[in-house]
């Protein structure tokens, strides 16, 4: 979750962080644990390697001592990426398209880096619109509950911790 919403700090502002942004982070924490199955099970069923392990003189990024051996597509730092991008640019309409903007960006940076082939990052945004759609499905039934429950709506309180950055 901190690199992307490092990443997203750029466009929403310098207090657009973790710690004074719980709820945000939290609702996060959510779009990551539903982008992860459907990008797990893919990357189980095409097995394609990283890009420096087909081709050992690609360099990345960071050159860690033990790179990830994981398979590569789609990938799911760019999915995450992603799907946050979708979220916030639906919270922060003003700030729409600089967060779209963002969000490509990170996901390119996986290629930029050495870790993905484009393909991977352009499989990962099909997947998080496939996940988008159920998972604002699934946000509107907790909404529900929680608003049953005598407890404000989840996505009101997360929508005034990000309007609160602007």
């Amino acid at each position: 979750v901190m690199p992307v919403i490092m990443a997203v700090a750029v466009v929403m502002g310098d207090g657009f962080m973790r710690e004074r942004l719980p709820r945000t982070a939290a609702l996060f924490e959510r779009i990551t644990a539903a982008v992860e199955p459907p990008t797990d099970a893919a990357k189980a069923a095409y097995t394609r390697t990283r890009p420096y392990v087909d081709d050992m003189s690609i360099l990345r990024c960071d050159q860690p001592q033990n790179p990830s051996l994981t398979n590569s597509y789609p990938t799911g730092h760019g999915a995450s990426g992603w799907a946050w991008a979708l979220t916030l640019a639906e919270l922060s309409p003003s700030r729409a398209s600089a967060v779209l903007q963002r969000g490509r960006e990170f996901g390119d940076s996986r290629v930029i880096c050495g870790y993905h082939f484009p393909t991977d990052i352009d499989a990962a945004r099909r997947v998080d619109r496939l996940v988008a759609r159920a998972a604002r499905a699934r946000l509107g039934r907790v909404a529900a509950l929680d608003h049953e429950a005598g407890d404000d709506a989840v996505e009101d309180r997360v929508v005034e911790e990000v309007r609160a950055c602007e």
